[in-house]
């Protein structure tokens, strides 16, 4: 019997460990009173209706929302890929949906807030990944977070500025995928299915863009230091994220709560993800500083009423590129941008990218 085997027949026994500290559906609450839409999409359950809060999150809020369509394109790690294999912002968060929906069913949690944070965990990203993270912090002065700027997003500027009323076990969800805590055992501040989602959304990433390096003719010392430490996880993609999704269900069942830092895939993993990050610097597009500036300096200079930093984080990959490499470079090709269809929701407002505004 396979390692892998082995690990399937110890979930079933480990099945609904977790149930007893799962978000029940009761507890959900929203910003504002229930609007129209919550009151349209009452889901079908069993015999009878009742409404599943974060399951509309996830089918009716999030999926639609504009800022899910501009994730696919956007840079996970490679800009503008030739290959349209090489995974992008939204194909990950594809994965992350997948994991997150699978360890919490395995577990005894609500899958559909696993479902609805997995979703909108990176929906707060910039054009160009990272580099674009660090360009709006050096030009504003200002720490950019993508999984703060996810809150403002998703409250202040969706759905022609009205905000998607999202329940604030997902908004709290996605506001604390990413930043500290950096110990994989230290996750008792936020809901078990944010825990999940939070550790999932690692191994998703680590893993995939590992596997889209391999794409590329992309090579350095790193790499060839890093290939035994992966290699350690399993033989290909499949099975070293089966090797980790295992191991993160049986260590918690085992914990009681959601950890993924005793075992030893978590310890490997754990190296691993702190190799990725000698790696990552350098993939990211050469030129993203200049070509962000330029398209920076047009929306200062033809919208002043709306802020520049705020306006470029909406953008998507292709857009800002596209405006560079037109000659003409000018404000009518900014509002053939998806921008300018936000354009008239954001003038004259101000929002803070540093505050997720959960304080309700």
């Amino acid at each position: 019997m396979g390692v892998i085997d082995m690990n399937a027949k110890k979930l079933r026994e480990i099945y609904g460990s977790l149930k007893h500290i799962r978000t029940e559906d009761k507890q959900a609450r929203r910003r504002f009173r229930q609007e129209e839409d919550e009151n349209i999409f009452v889901i079908l359950d069993g015999d009878s209706f009742c409404e599943r809060p974060f399951a509309i999150d996830h089918d009716n809020k999030l999926m639609p929302s504009k800022a899910l369509r501009r994730a696919g394109d956007k840079t996970q790690v490679f800009t503008d890929p030739m290959n349209l294999h090489i995974r992008n912002r939204a194909s990950h968060t594809n994965e992350v949906v997948g994991l997150a929906t699978c360890v919490g069913g395995i577990l005894g949690l609500n899958t559909d807030l696993c479902r609805a944070i997995a979703l909108g965990h990176d929906l707060g990203h910039t054009p160009f990944g990272h580099s674009g993270e660090k360009f709006i912090s050096k030009v504003t002065g200002k720490h950019f977070e993508h999984n703060i700027f996810a809150s403002v997003l998703l409250q202040s500027i969706e759905r022609s500025g009205r905000g998607l009323n999202l329940t604030h076990q997902v908004l709290t969800g996605i506001v604390n995928h990413s930043g500290v805590p950096e110990n994989m055992d230290e996750l008792n501040t936020v809901s078990p299915e944010a825990s999940v989602v939070r550790l999932v959304d690692k191994i998703a990433y680590i893993l995939a863009d590992w596997n889209d390096i391999a794409r590329t003719s992309f090579h350095c010392p790193e790499i060839v230091a890093l290939r035994p430490m992966i290699e350690e996880l399993g033989r290909d993609q499949r099975n070293r994220e089966a090797m980790l999704i295992h191991s993160l269900c049986l260590e918690s069942a085992k914990c009681g709560k959601i950890t993924f830092a005793q075992c030893n895939a978590g310890k490997i993993f754990s190296s691993i993800r702190s190799q990725m990050k000698k790696l990552y610097p350098l993939m990211n597009c050469g030129n993203s500083g200049d070509l962000l500036g330029r398209v920076y300096e047009l929306i200062e200079r033809k919208v002043p009423d709306v802020q520049p930093e705020i306006a470029l984080a909406l953008m998507t990959d292709h857009e800002v590129l596209c405006l560079v490499r037109n000659q003409t470079f000018s404000v009518a090709n900014l509002y053939q941008t998806s921008l300018g269809e936000i354009i008239p929701f954001i003038r004259g407002r101000r929002f803070d990218f540093t505050n997720p505004d959960l304080n309700w």
